[in-house]
């Protein structure tokens, strides 16, 4: 943090007794204070989202990778064309996945 702590507003945050033990726990365990665990928390989730992968994208980069390896015998799955059809497959293979998660 740049700023003096003593100039920035404090903000209140509210957990649940569960999810406030389990913070201070990690807190404890890397040498932090509440706080500190807080805003490292909260910037690394800010900094991955940046990234723009999500689950689905990763779930459909593993069934890609899946489909490379083995390929069809048929061929649908080579060549310019099959590029589309493996990368519209994976992302089948992954709404899939995350449909059968959520039931």
């Amino acid at each position: 943090m740049s700023a003096d702590r003593h100039q920035i507003p404090p903000f209140g945050f509210r957990p649940s007794p569960e999810l406030r033990a389990k913070l201070q726990a990690s807190a404890d365990k890397n040498g932090r204070s509440l706080n500190a665990e807080l805003i490292v928390r909260l910037e690394v989730s800010l900094a991955s989202e940046s990234q723009c992968s999500t689950l689905r994208d990763e779930l459909a980069g593993k069934a890609l990778a899946a489909m490379i390896a083995q390929p069809d015998k048929e061929g649908a799955n080579r060549g310019a064309n099959g590029v589309h059809t493996l990368a519209a497959w994976a992302y089948e293979y992954a709404d899939a996945m995350l449909k059968a998660r959520s039931a």
